[in-house]
């Protein structure tokens, strides 16, 4: 509602900024439409093409008071700067975009300059659907349907955690997730651009780019003793390794149900190629546990190896614990969804004849969950044997597996692997041909 004050001063409705996409779910575009009548918004919209960048520096720019072009908010003068400008943002610390960000935070230094402001910042995925259904406040219709977090029509799927079974096509709603980690797990991750795509992409990004992300998240500024690069889009530089450290989980081991034989394995295996074994720690199947013992270790050796944790089933807590650790995101990793594909199949009856060229869209939910990695994880074929399956790597730190006669395979090739320098890898780790 407008009400004038004075002749110079107007407090405006409150104002809201969309960039048109051609990838946009209808359903969004619907709410958008609903919401600015229902609230009676002033609604900036801008066409398809227009840059984030470009967009952001139209608005800084032009802030001035409404219908009086030329004059501030705070003076009648024409011949004052536009207004400083701030935007309310629904960024929480743990999204991708947060970077190091407070509850105010300015602008990057590529960007036009305005403030940020983080209401929510503190805010877990459980608080957000609590507010929105204590409030009975409108919310996209996706969400009913199995979504969790929006991206686009052609990078965003149902989260598998909701399916209802194996068996069906239904979903529960979105509010019904319980485990908040996989919030993004509907979101397909495409093939990253190379280092030098993305230093140009950098350079530019203020005039001709939509992407305004941070690379680094709010957890892992949390942790900046921790030996972990704390840049996630740096690559593991192996040239200077000289000790390791190994993880072991299992409660089987603590309880005393099975004996251990990794640690000799490890042991041997790097001793036998110049390595040292520096520490070892056996921890249980406890999420928090296991990372707070990867960021306590990292801080002492150059490699992390973990052993156990990890199944078939994919109700491992290893993988979610190398995500927790490092500050990084689960995602969809497309070219472990290859791999499924490639040595399962696919168990999707659901999928259609339009999905054959998405990996992701042809998996089950259980096979979803599979592909389900840290954000820029690799997968290292370290044998020439097509049927044996990757190392998985996230930074400095290798995934093996717990079952003694697999971990002391994997342990053997993996060891000259981490010693060999990086000009020598490319070919070793590049899929063996099947």
């Amino acid at each position: 509602m407008r009400r004038e004050c004075g002749d110079d001063y107007l407090i405006p409705r409150p104002r809201t900024i969309y960039f048109q996409h051609e990838d946009e779910f209808p359903e969004v575009e619907l709410l958008l439409e609903e919401t600015v009548v229902l609230y009676d918004l002033d609604m900036v919209a801008f066409k398809e093409g227009v840059s984030f960048g470009d967009g952001l520096k139209y608005l800084v720019e032009r802030n001035f008071a409404p219908n009086k072009q030329g004059v501030s908010y705070s003076s009648g003068s024409s011949q004052a700067p536009p207004h400083p400008l701030a935007f309310i943002l629904g960024t929480r610390s743990d999204d991708p975009n947060a970077g190091g960000q407070g509850v105010y935070a300015p602008s990057s230094s590529y960007m036009p300059p305005f403030l940020r402001v983080n209401p929510i910042l503190n805010w877990t995925y459980g608080h957000v659907w609590h507010f929105l259904r204590l409030f009975d406040l409108p919310y996209c219709s996706l969400y009913d349907d199995g979504y969790t977090s929006l991206g686009t029509v052609k990078d965003t799927l149902p989260c598998p955690a909701l399916k209802k079974s194996d068996n069906s096509d239904e979903y529960w709603p979105a509010y019904m997730l319980r485990d908040w980690d996989q919030e993004r797990a509907g979101r397909i991750n495409k093939k990253s651009k190379t280092k030098s795509d993305k230093s140009v992409a950098d350079k530019s990004e203020a005039s001709s780019s939509v992407n305004v992300r941070t690379t680094m998240s709010k957890a892992m500024n949390k942790n900046q003793s921790v030996g972990v690069s704390l840049d996630n889009t740096q690559e593991f530089d192996n040239s200077t390794v000289s000790t390791v450290g190994l993880v072991v989980v299992g409660d089987e081991l603590l309880k005393g149900l099975t004996p251990d034989s990794n640690i000799i394995a490890a042991a041997k295996a790097l001793r036998s190629n110049g390595l040292s074994l520096l520490r070892v720690s056996i921890v249980s199947d406890d999420l928090q546990v296991i990372a707070d013992e990867l960021r306590r270790v990292s801080k002492e050796v150059d490699v992390i190896v973990t052993s156990g944790g990890v199944g078939p089933t994919h109700d491992d807590v290893t993988i979610k614990s190398v995500a927790m650790a490092l500050g990084l995101d689960l995602e969809h990793h497309e070219e472990m969804a290859e791999l499924l594909l490639d040595k399962m199949g696919s168990h999707n009856e659901d999928a259609s004849a339009e999905s054959i060229d998405d990996p992701i869209r042809q998996l089950s939910a259980g096979q979803r969950k599979m592909s389900m990695l840290p954000k820029h994880s690799e997968l290292k074929y370290l044998s020439s044997d097509s049927s044996e399956w990757p190392v998985l790597q996230c930074k400095n730190i290798f995934v093996l597996p717990g079952v003694p006669r697999f971990f002391e395979s994997k342990i053997k090739q993996l060891a000259p692997y981490i010693v060999t320098r990086n000009d020598d890898l490319d070919q070793k780790s590049s899929p063996p041909a099947r």
